[in-house]
């Protein structure tokens, strides 16, 4: 008897999940009863659903993760979600949402800092950094691009300020690096 439970089971398991869609629906209803557990399951959701390519799907239920619980991982996985459909501007808003509710979440902020800097949003990440700086004093990375941002908007001593800053707290390569080559940017130009 044990082996017929066993066999009748496992063949009715493998018919429901053998179509993703039908899986999908099972497992969005199974959340449904279970609340506390339910943003874990739709980020596992949206993780299955971005593997099989529908990211409208995954950014659905990424987003049903982070109603449910807005932890910063939550909003993180989201706005990777959202990167990956090439929607940086939402990205960008749910980085910074998250690290307004969670001023501690230093890997969102790190995040939001990388995105303003590609899409030279200089303004914002001068500002993203100094909240940094004020959770994190000791980050050299918030300097750099503190000064990086300065420069940027024209505002030269403010920038090597920063930038000196930055390389006395003897940062990680590539920072130097990138350090050096702003400023010979800036030599040129003089």
């Amino acid at each position: 008897p044990a082996v017929v439970v066993s066999l009748v089971m496992s063949l009715s398991w493998v018919g429901i999940n053998r179509n993703p869609a039908k899986s999908v629906s099972r497992f969005e209803n199974l959340l449904a009863f279970e609340k506390a557990s339910a943003a874990q399951g739709y980020t596992q959701l949206a993780f299955y659903q971005a593997n099989q390519g529908n990211m409208l799907a995954a950014i659905t239920a990424s987003e049903k993760a982070y109603s449910l619980d807005s932890s910063p991982g939550n909003f993180l996985n989201a706005s990777i979600f959202y990167l990956s459909s090439e929607d940086t501007v939402r990205a960008i808003e749910l980085l910074d949402r998250s690290i307004k509710d969670h001023p501690d979440a230093h890997t969102n902020r790190q995040a939001l800092v990388s995105l303003l800097d590609q899409t030279a949003r200089f303004a914002d990440m001068t500002r993203v950094c100094k909240e940094g700086i004020q959770q994190q004093p000791d980050e050299p990375q918030y300097y750099y691009f503190l000064g990086k941002s300065y420069l940027y908007r024209g505002n030269l001593r403010e920038g090597l300020l920063a930038l000196k800053k930055c390389k006395d707290m003897s940062p990680p390569e590539p920072i130097p690096a990138y350090i050096d080559s702003l400023l010979a940017r800036i030599r040129k130009v003089k």
